[in-house]
Protein backbone atom coordinates (compact mmCIF):
# COMPACT_ATOMS: atom_id res chain seq x y z
CA UNK A 1 0.00 0.00 0.00
CA UNK A 2 0.89 3.29 -0.81
CA UNK A 3 0.89 6.41 1.54
CA UNK A 4 -2.98 7.67 0.50
CA UNK A 5 -4.15 4.42 0.93
CA UNK A 6 -3.21 3.63 3.95
CA UNK A 7 -3.98 7.35 5.58
CA UNK A 8 -7.48 7.14 6.32
CA UNK A 9 -9.52 9.06 3.90
CA UNK A 10 -11.23 10.88 6.20
CA UNK A 11 -9.20 12.16 8.44
CA UNK A 12 -7.65 15.60 6.06
CA UNK A 13 -3.95 14.95 6.54
CA UNK A 14 -2.11 17.55 4.01
CA UNK A 15 -0.57 15.32 1.20
CA UNK A 16 1.98 17.61 0.90
CA UNK A 17 3.36 16.78 4.26
CA UNK A 18 6.38 14.44 4.75
CA UNK A 19 6.46 10.81 6.36
CA UNK A 20 7.40 11.57 9.83
CA UNK A 21 4.49 14.77 9.42
CA UNK A 22 1.89 12.59 8.26
CA UNK A 23 2.50 9.89 11.27
CA UNK A 24 1.98 13.27 13.97
CA UNK A 25 -0.93 14.91 12.09
CA UNK A 26 -2.91 11.76 11.71
CA UNK A 27 -2.01 11.34 15.31
CA UNK A 28 -3.58 14.70 16.08
CA UNK A 29 -6.35 13.92 13.85
CA UNK A 30 -6.89 11.13 16.42
CA UNK A 31 -7.24 12.88 19.56
CA UNK A 32 -9.59 15.91 17.65
CA UNK A 33 -11.81 12.79 17.07
CA UNK A 34 -11.66 11.80 20.73
CA UNK A 35 -12.83 14.84 21.76
CA UNK A 36 -15.56 15.73 19.54
CA UNK A 37 -17.12 12.16 20.06
CA UNK A 38 -20.62 12.35 21.74
CA UNK A 39 -18.60 10.37 24.29
CA UNK A 40 -15.89 12.19 24.67
CA UNK A 41 -16.83 13.18 28.28
CA UNK A 42 -16.83 9.83 29.32
CA UNK A 43 -13.35 9.11 28.19
CA UNK A 44 -10.99 8.36 31.48
CA UNK A 45 -7.72 9.70 32.09
CA UNK A 46 -5.97 6.20 31.42
CA UNK A 47 -7.10 7.19 27.43
CA UNK A 48 -5.33 10.87 26.91
CA UNK A 49 -2.57 9.84 29.18
CA UNK A 50 -2.18 6.61 26.39
CA UNK A 51 -2.69 9.35 23.80
CA UNK A 52 -0.42 12.09 24.64
CA UNK A 53 2.30 8.58 25.46
CA UNK A 54 1.92 7.94 21.70
CA UNK A 55 2.12 11.62 20.14
CA UNK A 56 5.54 11.72 22.39
CA UNK A 57 6.61 8.39 21.38
CA UNK A 58 5.39 8.23 17.07
CA UNK A 59 8.24 10.08 16.26
CA UNK A 60 11.11 7.54 16.41
CA UNK A 61 9.02 5.68 14.05
CA UNK A 62 10.44 7.90 11.68
CA UNK A 63 13.36 5.48 11.56
CA UNK A 64 11.67 2.89 10.23
CA UNK A 65 10.11 1.91 6.89
CA UNK A 66 7.96 4.72 7.32
CA UNK A 67 4.86 3.71 5.25
CA UNK A 68 4.59 0.08 6.99
CA UNK A 69 5.17 1.90 10.18
CA UNK A 70 1.94 4.38 9.36
CA UNK A 71 -0.13 1.48 8.46
CA UNK A 72 0.45 -0.28 12.00
CA UNK A 73 0.31 2.72 13.84
CA UNK A 74 -3.22 3.80 11.48
CA UNK A 75 -4.62 0.32 12.22
CA UNK A 76 -3.47 0.76 16.75
CA UNK A 77 -5.59 4.34 16.95
CA UNK A 78 -8.25 2.66 14.48
CA UNK A 79 -9.00 -0.06 17.22
CA UNK A 80 -8.91 2.17 19.72
CA UNK A 81 -11.50 4.43 18.09
CA UNK A 82 -13.56 1.73 17.85
CA UNK A 83 -13.99 0.79 21.50
CA UNK A 84 -16.94 3.20 22.34
CA UNK A 85 -17.63 2.52 25.19
CA UNK A 86 -14.90 1.01 27.45
CA UNK A 87 -17.64 0.24 29.92
CA UNK A 88 -18.73 -2.65 28.00
CA UNK A 89 -16.81 -6.27 27.86
CA UNK A 90 -15.05 -7.20 24.47
CA UNK A 91 -14.03 -10.90 23.19
CA UNK A 92 -10.70 -11.43 24.54
CA UNK A 93 -9.71 -12.00 21.04
CA UNK A 94 -10.09 -8.35 20.47
CA UNK A 95 -8.32 -7.44 23.01
CA UNK A 96 -5.68 -9.36 22.26
CA UNK A 97 -5.36 -8.40 18.61
CA UNK A 98 -4.91 -4.66 19.88
CA UNK A 99 -1.75 -5.97 21.94
CA UNK A 100 -0.36 -7.39 19.14
CA UNK A 101 -0.76 -4.22 16.81
CA UNK A 102 0.83 -2.44 19.69
CA UNK A 103 3.45 -5.14 20.51
CA UNK A 104 4.10 -5.29 16.80
CA UNK A 105 4.91 -1.25 16.75
CA UNK A 106 6.92 -1.44 19.56
CA UNK A 107 9.33 -4.46 18.18
CA UNK A 108 9.49 -2.16 14.57
CA UNK A 109 11.03 0.54 16.72
CA UNK A 110 12.90 -1.35 19.39
CA UNK A 111 13.73 -4.84 16.97
CA UNK A 112 16.14 -7.50 18.75
CA UNK A 113 15.69 -5.82 22.44
CA UNK A 114 12.48 -6.59 22.29
CA UNK A 115 10.67 -9.99 21.96
CA UNK A 116 7.31 -11.46 22.69
CA UNK A 117 5.83 -15.09 23.50
CA UNK A 118 2.32 -16.23 23.56
CA UNK A 119 0.75 -19.03 25.37
CA UNK A 120 -3.64 -18.60 24.43
CA UNK A 121 -4.75 -21.51 25.99
CA UNK A 122 -8.44 -20.14 26.32
CA UNK A 123 -9.75 -17.33 24.24
CA UNK A 124 -13.44 -17.89 24.83
CA UNK A 125 -14.24 -15.56 27.44
CA UNK A 126 -14.66 -11.39 27.48
CA UNK A 127 -13.07 -8.23 29.15
CA UNK A 128 -13.39 -5.38 29.50
CA UNK A 129 -11.57 -3.04 26.93
CA UNK A 130 -8.00 -1.89 27.72
CA UNK A 131 -7.54 -3.51 30.85
CA UNK A 132 -4.95 -6.11 30.04
CA UNK A 133 -3.12 -3.88 27.87
CA UNK A 134 -2.03 -1.39 30.73
CA UNK A 135 0.12 -4.02 31.97
CA UNK A 136 1.72 -5.34 28.74
CA UNK A 137 2.81 -1.62 27.96
CA UNK A 138 4.14 -0.95 31.37
CA UNK A 139 6.44 -4.22 30.92
CA UNK A 140 7.55 -3.20 27.95
CA UNK A 141 8.17 0.02 28.86
CA UNK A 142 9.31 0.03 32.28
CA UNK A 143 10.64 -3.50 32.25
CA UNK A 144 12.37 -4.49 29.44
CA UNK A 145 13.59 -1.11 27.61
CA UNK A 146 15.26 -0.16 30.40
CA UNK A 147 17.73 -3.18 30.64
CA UNK A 148 20.59 -2.46 28.59
CA UNK A 149 19.79 -6.07 26.44
CA UNK A 150 16.07 -5.89 26.53
CA UNK A 151 14.12 -8.96 26.79
CA UNK A 152 10.86 -10.96 26.67
CA UNK A 153 7.22 -10.64 27.38
CA UNK A 154 4.61 -13.60 28.39
CA UNK A 155 1.29 -13.52 28.25
CA UNK A 156 -0.88 -16.50 28.16
CA UNK A 157 -4.22 -17.41 29.52
CA UNK A 158 -5.33 -20.61 31.18
CA UNK A 159 -8.74 -22.16 32.84
CA UNK A 160 -7.85 -22.57 36.49
CA UNK A 161 -10.95 -24.20 38.69
CA UNK A 162 -13.75 -21.34 38.29
CA UNK A 163 -11.45 -18.95 36.91
CA UNK A 164 -9.41 -17.94 33.83
CA UNK A 165 -6.15 -17.05 34.39
CA UNK A 166 -4.67 -14.03 32.54
CA UNK A 167 -0.48 -13.85 33.07
CA UNK A 168 1.68 -11.16 31.66
CA UNK A 169 5.08 -11.81 32.90
CA UNK A 170 8.83 -10.09 31.46
CA UNK A 171 12.25 -10.75 32.46
CA UNK A 172 13.17 -6.86 32.81
CA UNK A 173 14.29 -4.89 35.82
CA UNK A 174 11.80 -5.03 37.71
CA UNK A 175 10.63 -2.61 40.44
CA UNK A 176 9.65 -1.74 44.27
CA UNK A 177 6.24 -2.67 44.46
CA UNK A 178 5.71 -0.85 47.47
CA UNK A 179 6.66 2.41 45.60
CA UNK A 180 3.73 1.02 42.99
CA UNK A 181 1.01 0.64 45.46
CA UNK A 182 2.17 4.41 46.21
CA UNK A 183 2.19 5.65 43.15
CA UNK A 184 -1.28 4.33 42.33
CA UNK A 185 -2.86 5.99 46.08
CA UNK A 186 -1.20 9.57 43.95
CA UNK A 187 -2.60 8.72 40.98
CA UNK A 188 0.78 8.79 39.41
CA UNK A 189 0.00 5.93 37.10
CA UNK A 190 -3.54 6.47 35.78
CA UNK A 191 -3.54 3.66 33.34
CA UNK A 192 -3.26 0.72 35.48
CA UNK A 193 -5.20 2.63 38.34
CA UNK A 194 -8.18 2.30 36.34
CA UNK A 195 -7.12 -1.24 34.78
CA UNK A 196 -7.28 -2.22 38.27
CA UNK A 197 -10.12 -0.86 39.49
CA UNK A 198 -12.35 -1.86 36.33
CA UNK A 199 -11.04 -5.40 36.78
CA UNK A 200 -11.93 -5.36 40.48
CA UNK A 201 -14.97 -3.69 40.58
CA UNK A 202 -17.09 -4.29 37.36
CA UNK A 203 -15.46 -7.64 36.51
CA UNK A 204 -14.83 -9.06 39.84
CA UNK A 205 -11.21 -9.86 39.37
CA UNK A 206 -8.51 -10.44 40.83
CA UNK A 207 -5.20 -10.04 40.82
CA UNK A 208 -1.47 -10.27 42.05
CA UNK A 209 1.67 -8.34 41.00
CA UNK A 210 5.23 -9.94 41.79
CA UNK A 211 7.97 -8.15 40.71
CA UNK A 212 12.19 -9.04 41.49
CA UNK A 213 14.37 -6.22 40.82
CA UNK A 214 17.68 -8.71 42.03
CA UNK A 215 20.26 -8.86 38.83
CA UNK A 216 20.06 -12.08 36.97
CA UNK A 217 16.75 -13.11 38.41
CA UNK A 218 14.72 -9.65 37.98
CA UNK A 219 10.92 -9.42 36.33
CA UNK A 220 7.61 -8.97 36.54
CA UNK A 221 4.55 -11.00 36.58
CA UNK A 222 0.75 -9.95 36.84
CA UNK A 223 -1.62 -12.83 37.33
CA UNK A 224 -5.40 -11.78 36.85
CA UNK A 225 -8.31 -14.30 37.67
CA UNK A 226 -11.41 -13.89 36.15
CA UNK A 227 -14.68 -15.64 37.20
CA UNK A 228 -15.62 -18.38 34.50
CA UNK A 229 -19.16 -16.43 34.25
CA UNK A 230 -17.22 -14.08 31.90
CA UNK A 231 -16.93 -16.85 29.48
CA UNK A 232 -19.14 -16.61 26.23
Amino acid sequence: NNLTDIIDKDSDVDENLNDKEKIIALTLNYVKELYNHEKAIMIDLNEFEHISDKIEDITHYSKLDTSYSLYEFSKYVRKNMEQKDYSKPIPFLEEIDYIETYLHLETLRFGEKLHVEYDIVEDGFWILPLTIQPFVENAVKHGLLPKKKGGTVWISTKKNGAYIEVEIRDDGVGFDTNEFWKGLKQRKTVGMKSALFRLKHEMHATYDIQSNMTPGVSGTCVKIRIPEKGET
